[in-house]
C-alpha cells in the first residue's frame, strides 16, 4: 500500500488513480509472494524430496483439495455465520455488580504519640528490656528524637528523655502501653 501511494502519483480521475494504486499494490504483494516462495524452495531444498516426489506429493495435494472441496466450503460458511452471529449480538445488560468493601487490615488499629518523661520507668531502658509488645500488644513504629526520626526502632534502642514515641495497636493496647512507659520506677 505504502509503494503504491508513493509510486501512483495524484492524476484528474480519481478513479483512475484508485484503479492505478490497487494494481501497484496487487502486482506488489504478487511478486512478493512469489519471490518469497522461490526463496523457501531454493533454501529448504536440501530437505525436500527428490523434484518427482515433490511433484507427485503435490499432485496428491490438490487432489485432495479438490475432492475435498465443498466440506471446506461447508466449514468455511459455518465460521462465518459464528462470527457474524458474535459480532451481531448486542451486549448483554447486566446489572453492576456492587462489590463489598473489603475490611482494612488496621480497621481496628490506632497510632498514638507517646513523650517519654524524665523519671519515668522508661528512661535508659531498652524497648527489649521494657517488653512493650509482650506486656502491652502495642508495637513502636517510630520514635522522634529531636530533630531526627527513627523509623521501626531496633529492640536495642534505649528511650532517652523527651523522645517521643508513636505506637500502633488497639485502643485497649495503647491505653496500657501509655501506663508502662509513663510508671514510676520501683524503689528498691
Amino acid at each position: 500500500m505504502l509503494t503504491s501511494e508513493m509510486t501512483v502519483q495524484r492524476r484528474a480521475s480519481a478513479k483512475a488513480t484508485m484503479a492505478m494504486r490497487a494494481l501497484v499494490a496487487n502486482t506488489t504483494l504478487f511478486t512478493g509472494v512469489v519471490g518469497l516462495a522461490i526463496l523457501l524452495l531454493l533454501l529448504s531444498s536440501f530437505l525436500l524430496p527428490p523434484f518427482e516426489v515433490l511433484l507427485v506429493l503435490a499432485g496428491i495435494v490438490v487432489v485432495i483439495a479438490i475432492l475435498l472441496r465443498t466440506f471446506f466450503i461447508r466449514i468455511y460458511s459455518r465460521a462465518q455465520v459464528s462470527i457474524r452471529e458474535v459480532l451481531s449480538r448486542q451486549p448483554e445488560q447486566t446489572e453492576p455488580v456492587l462489590r463489598r468493601r473489603l475490611p482494612s487490615l488496621l480497621e481496628n488499629a490506632q497510632l498514638v504519640t507517646v513523650t517519654i518523661r524524665p523519671g519515668t520507668v522508661a528512661v535508659g531502658k531498652q524497648i527489649r528490656e521494657l517488653e512493650l509488645l509482650t506486656r502491652t500488644g502495642a508495637t513502636a513504629v517510630a520514635l522522634r528524637r529531636g530533630g531526627e526520626t527513627i523509623v521501626s526502632p531496633e529492640p536495642e534502642l534505649e528511650f532517652r528523655p523527651d523522645d517521643e514515641l508513636l505506637l500502633i495497636g488497639s485502643a485497649a493496647q495503647l491505653d496500657q502501653a501509655k501506663e508502662l512507659l509513663a510508671s514510676e520506677p520501683a524503689t528498691a
